[in-house]
């Protein structure tokens, strides 16, 4: 998981992405990996914008604190980023109610 953090400062937002992703498949539900998914949310790169939601989506509910910076996200420009946010949101809100 430290490598996989560290590669969130990677300088290629494919590198950016791919370990946010991996992040996902190797710890969901770990809430060490939540502050850095959100610090990605505002990302130049669209690709990584959404794997970051993907990921905090995946995370379920150690990512609380990801629904308010998440329900920005609903008014942002591209409709792709904005249904991903709504999918996260429902997939955190899900995890806590259990």
């Amino acid at each position: 998981m430290p490598v996989l953090l560290d590669l969130l400062h990677a300088s290629d937002g494919a590198v950016r992405a791919e370990a946010a992703g991996f992040l996902a498949d190797a710890a969901p539900a770990d809430a060490r990996s939540v502050p850095a998914l959100l610090a990605l949310l505002n990302d130049d790169d669209r690709t990584v914008r959404l794997a970051a939601i993907d990921a905090l989506g995946a995370v379920g509910r150690p990512a609380r604190v990801a629904i308010e910076p998440l329900w920005h996200l609903i008014r942002d420009p591209d409709e792709e980023i904005r249904e991903h946010a709504v999918k996260a949101i429902r997939l955190i809100k899900e995890e806590s109610t259990r």
